[in-house]
């Protein structure tokens, strides 16, 4: 596992940072609609390939709440797919500052990223970003940079579902 001062850093690097959503979880898991996309794992897998395709080099930290919870192997699978895995306690914020992208099924590092003022894509619906943040297939090549009408909208969404409003 990397510091995050191993990370190179280059005028014409193109970091996407995938925050690992604690599994299972029903953000992840009976939430989704696409049956593809409930099985995590392979999602994660294929999104890192996929953001390796396109330019992006894919840096992902554990969700701390999972801390020595997955198999090592896992983390060899996603160096092997070309993520560059950092070390589980470093802070989102020190990553904001590296990172072009973020890329997320659900979870709360999607709502921090817009109010840092980091571009959020969503690999599939989500429960605070659906019509809000822009799918990865869609919109990769050229992230949408988030304004405060979409972090608005997005608290917005949560506020609406998660607290009994008048």
């Amino acid at each position: 596992l990397k510091a995050i001062k191993d990370v190179k850093v280059t005028a014409t690097s193109k970091l996407a940072y995938i925050p690992l959503h604690y599994y299972p979880e029903a953000t992840t898991d009976y939430w989704i609609n696409d049956q593809y996309h409930v099985d995590y794992m392979t999602s994660l897998r294929d999104t890192i390939r996929l953001l390796r395709k396109l330019g992006y080099s894919p840096i992902i930290k554990e969700h701390p709440a999972f801390y020595m919870a997955r198999e090592k192997t896992v983390y060899s699978n996603l160096i092997e797919d070309g993520a560059i895995v950092l070390e589980p306690f470093i802070a989102t914020k020190d990553i904001f500052e590296l990172i072009d992208v973020v890329v997320v099924w659900n979870g709360s590092t999607g709502i921090e990223a817009l109010i840092h003022g980091k571009p959020v894509l969503k690999v599939t619906n989500s429960y605070y970003g659906d019509g809000i943040i822009p799918d990865l297939s869609e919109q990769l090549a050229h992230p949408l940079q988030p304004t405060v009408e979409i972090a608005r909208n997005v608290i917005k969404t949560i506020l609406s579902t998660s607290f009994k409003t008048t």
